[in-house]
C-alpha cells in the first residue's frame, strides 16, 4: 500500500470561518508567514508554522521561502480551534472546510472498508476493466505476504497456477471470469479528497484496527499540517 499527500487546502478559510459565529475576526492572530516574517513590528510566526524546523535554537521555515507564504494559525486561533474541536461535531464545523487530496494505492479489501465513509469523501479510481486487461498480471499487482505470492505462482502437475489462470482469462478477453476470480488483494489506485472532519472520524475509528493498511494510513494523517485537529494529540 502507498499513500501520497498531494495537496492540503482551506486552512485560511477554516480559520476565518471559525470566528464568524461570534464575529471575533478582529481577535485573529493568524497570517501568511511570509508577510509577518518581513514586518519587523510583528512577531514572526515561524515557531507556530507546522512546516518550521528548529536549527541552532531558532525556527526556520523553508516552506515560506519556497511557496512565498504559508498560512499559519497564531496561538490564539489555534487554542480556539482546539477548544471547538474538543467540544464536539456541532462546534468544529470549521475543519470541514480543510481538504486533503491523496493518491492511494491499496488492495480492494481496504477500499471496501473505506466505502463506509462517504460524508466529506470523494474518490476517482482506475478503471478495473481497463487496468486488468491492458497488461500481464503479476504478483506485484497484489498486496500479499511472500507466502501467498508464492502460492499464486505454484504450478500443478499440468503447469497451471492461480496466476496463470488469471492471465489466461485476460489473454482471451474474458473480463467477466477474470473479475470473478480476482482476489480482494488486487491493488487499485485512487485519487481521493477528504475533509479534516472525515479524516478525524476515520482516524479515531481505525487507528487500532487489525489491518496493517489502516495503521499506515493513520500514520500518514499524523504527518499532515495541524494533524492535532484530526488526532487531538
Amino acid at each position: 500500500m502507498e499513500v501520497k499527500i498531494r495537496r492540503v487546502a482551506g486552512i485560511k478559510e477554516a480559520t476565518e470561518a471559525m470566528r464568524l459565529s461570534m464575529k471575533s475576526g478582529d481577535k485573529s492572530d493568524s497570517d501568511f508567514c511570509w508577510d509577518r516574517c518581513h514586518d519587523m513590528e510583528e512577531e514572526a510566526l515561524c515557531k507556530y508554522c507546522p512546516h518550521a524546523k528548529r536549527e541552532n535554537g531558532e525556527f526556520e521555515c523553508t516552506a515560506c521561502k519556497e511557496y512565498m507564504g504559508i498560512w499559519v494559525m497564531g496561538p490564539k486561533d489555534h487554542e480556539l480551534s482546539m477548544r471547538l474541536i474538543k467540544a464536539g461535531s456541532d462546534h468544529r464545523k470549521h475543519i470541514r472546510l480543510i481538504d486533503v487530496w491523496m493518491e492511494i494505492k491499496a488492495p480492494m479489501y481496504w477500499w471496501k472498508e473505506t466505502d463506509t465513509y462517504r460524508f466529506g469523501v470523494d474518490k476517482v479510481s482506475e478503471s478495473t476493466m481497463h487496468t486488468l486487461m491492458n497488461k500481464k498480471i503479476t504478483v506485484d499487482d497484489f498486496e500479499m505476504t511472500d507466502n501467498n505470492k508464492d502460492f499464486m505462482s505454484v504450478e500443478d502437475d499440468y503447469g497451471n497456477s492461480y496466476l496463470n489462470s488469471l492471465n489466461f482469462c485476460r489473454e482471451h478477453s474474458d473480463f467477466v471470469r477474470l473479475n470473478e476470480l480476482l482476489p480482494q488483494s488486487y491493488l487499485q489506485t485512487r485519487i481521493c479528497k477528504f475533509s479534516y472532519e472525515a479524516l478525524r472520524n476515520i482516524y479515531h475509528a481505525r487507528k487500532d484496527h487489525k489491518l496493517k493498511e489502516w495503521h499506515l494510513f493513520c500514520e500518514t494523517l499524523e504527518r499532515l499540517p495541524y494533524s492535532e485537529f484530526i488526532t487531538e494529540e
